[in-house]
């Protein structure tokens, strides 16, 4: 009976392990760099900002070629409506506004990521295969390990059985009860 109840309790432990460690994440480029990921879910292009707002909340945006990330010198850099170039400090900004357009949803497959070509490729919602060097990329939502959801779904299961085993007092004669000898 003893054993049922253990391997019940972590057959459930590893359901639950397998469908809740992975989370959806926004990954730079950089992140994902060198690394062979999983389904990728969403791509961002660098080139799709369409605008930014600092810290201030003063929003700024740039022309129709969009502003781009200069990653190595950490700023932003574009065309402003009137026709001036603009660069902005990466640590002045709160947040990117990214044209619709410069967004690539995958189908249901996903894409996927070549460390060793540095290209993502995979079918777009409507059909279309595409190619997209990781450099064109400013972000990807791909799965991602969650360390903090893994530690939850096995420690509180495991603290629980082993809770149960110290505290229940098993039946004589069982597998873990007293045989007689104080153990």
């Amino acid at each position: 009976m003893e054993k049922r109840v253990i391997t019940t309790i972590m057959l459930v432990v590893l359901v639950f392990t397998n469908v809740s460690c992975t989370k959806i994440a926004k990954l730079s480029a950089d992140e994902v760099r060198g690394k062979s990921r999983g389904k990728i879910h969403v791509v961002a292009l660098s080139s799709g900002i369409k605008g930014v707002t600092l810290h201030s909340w003063e929003s700024v945006a740039f022309d129709n070629q969009g502003g781009k990330i200069d990653a190595e010198q950490k700023i932003v850099r574009g065309i402003s409506p009137s026709g001036e170039p603009m660069e902005i400090k990466l640590d002045t900004v709160r947040n990117l506004q990214i044209d619709q357009d410069a967004v690539i949803n995958f189908d249901r497959f996903g894409g996927r990521f070549d460390a060793e070509t540095q290209l993502i490729t995979g079918t777009t919602t409507d059909g279309k295969p595409v190619e997209i060097p990781l450099d064109d990329v400013l972000y990807i939502k791909a799965r991602k390990f969650d360390v903090v959801m893994t530690s939850v779904l096995i420690g509180v299961p495991v603290a629980l059985v082993v809770v149960a085993i110290l505290t229940f007092e098993l039946p004589e004669g069982s597998l873990f009860g007293n045989n007689g000898n104080g153990f």
